[in-house]
């Protein structure tokens, strides 16, 4: 699913609450029980352009709130607030040695 939106694609995904809450109604959901469900939810995406062309949009305006930027930001700040300062290459070595 993840993948999927990255990209801006609209995916169906299961009603589970992780997943209901990462797809924040752009795309269609289902109960991953009955197969007719889940075949639903890809037919509403497939067939309805207009639901597709919706989620979509609500996925690239996701995207785009979206930055790598406004976190490397904070930490940034958390850590000068500690007397460091690090360039963006310094905090991905700070994280990876986590």
């Amino acid at each position: 699913m993840l993948e999927a939106n990255h990209v801006g694609k609209a995916v169906a995904v299961s009603r589970i609450d992780e997943l209901v809450d990462a797809l924040d109604g752009a795309g269609e959901l289902f109960d991953p029980h009955p197969v007719s469900e889940i075949a639903g939810a890809i037919e509403r995406l497939w067939s309805s352009q207009a639901a597709l062309v919706e989620a979509e949009a609500k996925i690239r305006a996701r995207l785009r709130r979206m930055s790598w930027q406004p976190f490397a930001d904070a930490y940034r700040q958390a850590l000068a607030m500690r007397g460091r300062t690090l360039s963006v290459s310094g905090i991905r070595r700070e994280l990876r040695s986590r």
